[in-house]
C-alpha cells in the first residue's frame, strides 16, 4: 500500500548536497581514454605487493593537471556580488558506497594535498575510508552528526558552512571523482558542487584504430562536468585533454 514517510535520515546529507549542487552551471564533455598504460602500472604495483585501484591514478592525474589550472582550483560563492577563492592546495574528493543498518548510502571522503602524493599514500587513504564502518568510525562522525539533526536545521548548516568559501574545499575538495566502474555502466555526469567532477565508468576491452591498425585496448569513457561560471569551455577541454593524456601515459 502507498505510504507518505519522512526522508530517510541516512540521506539527508545527499538532499542537502544536491540542494546546493543547484547553484552550479553544469557544463558536460566527455571522452574515450586508453587504460592500457596504467593497467600495466597496477599489475606492476600488484608484483611488489601494492593492490592498487584505477580511481587512485585518476586522482593522480587529475590532481597533477589542476596544479597546471590553477583557475580551475577555485569556488563561487553567488550573492548579489559574487565573489571566487581560488585554492593553494589541491583536494581530491571521492565517492564510496557504504550502509547504514540495511539501507545503502553513498558518501564522499578526501584525500588532502593529493598533487604531493604518491599512488601508494592515495590508495591508503582510499582504503581507510572503505574500511571505515560509518556507524562506529570517527571518519564519518561528522556526516552522522549532520543525519541526526532536525531537518530544517541540517539544511541550514549545510548551506551556512559551505557559503564560507575558505571552508567549502576543506568538505568538498578541489574536485570529485566518483566511479560506477564497478557496474555495467559506460559512462555518466555526475552531479557535483566543485568547479570539476569526473565520472568513471567500466573498463571495456574495444577494437580501436592505432597507427592505422585495428588493436583491442581496455577503454573507459571519462566524463567532466564542469561550472561553467568558475572557468570557460575552451579549459575546460584543455584539462580534459591533458587528464586523458596522463592517464595514457603514465609511467612513460
Amino acid at each position: 500500500m502507498s505510504r507518505v514517510a519522512a526522508f530517510p535520515r541516512h540521506r539527508r546529507h545527499t538532499y542537502y548536497f544536491l540542494e546546493k549542487a543547484r547553484e552550479n552551471a553544469p557544463v558536460l564533455l566527455d571522452t574515450d581514454v586508453d587504460m592500457a598504460a596504467i593497467r600495466e602500472q597496477r599489475e606492476h604495483a600488484k608484483r611488489n605487493g601494492l593492490n592498487t585501484s584505477y580511481i587512485s591514478y585518476i586522482i593522480k592525474v587529475i590532481s597533477a593537471v589542476l596544479v597546471k589550472y590553477p583557475q580551475a582550483n577555485a569556488s563561487v560563492k553567488p550573492s548579489f556580488i559574487p565573489t571566487i577563492m581560488q585554492y593553494d592546495r589541491v583536494v581530491a574528493k571521492f565517492t564510496l558506497d557504504k550502509s547504514s543498518g540495511n539501507q545503502a548510502m553513498v558518501l564522499s571522503a578526501l584525500v588532502n594535498d593529493s598533487d604531493k602524493k604518491s599512488i601508494a599514500e592515495i590508495q591508503q587513504d582510499i582504503d581507510h575510508y572503505k574500511s571505515a564502518d560509518y556507524e562506529e568510525s570517527e571518519a564519518f562522525a561528522t556526516v552522522r552528526k549532520l543525519n541526526g539533526f532536525p531537518f530544517w536545521l541540517g539544511r541550514r548548516l549545510y548551506g551556512f558552512v559551505l557559503n564560507k568559501l575558505a571552508k567549502r574545499q576543506q568538505i568538498q575538495g578541489s574536485f570529485t571523482v566518483t566511479s560506477l566502474g564497478h557496474s555495467r555502466v559506460n559512462g555518466f555526469f555526475p552531479i557535483s558542487s566543485t568547479t570539476l567532477a569526473f565520472g568513471v565508468g567500466a573498463i571495456n576491452d574495444s577494437a580501436v584504430v592505432v597507427n592505422g591498425e585495428v588493436v583491442i585496448r581496455p577503454m573507459l569513457r571519462l566524463s567532466m562536468v564542469f561550472d561553467h561560471r568558475v572557468i570557460d569551455g575552451a579549459m575546460a577541454a584543455a584539462i580534459l585533454s591533458d587528464v586523458s593524456a596522463g592517464i595514457e601515459h603514465y609511467g612513460k
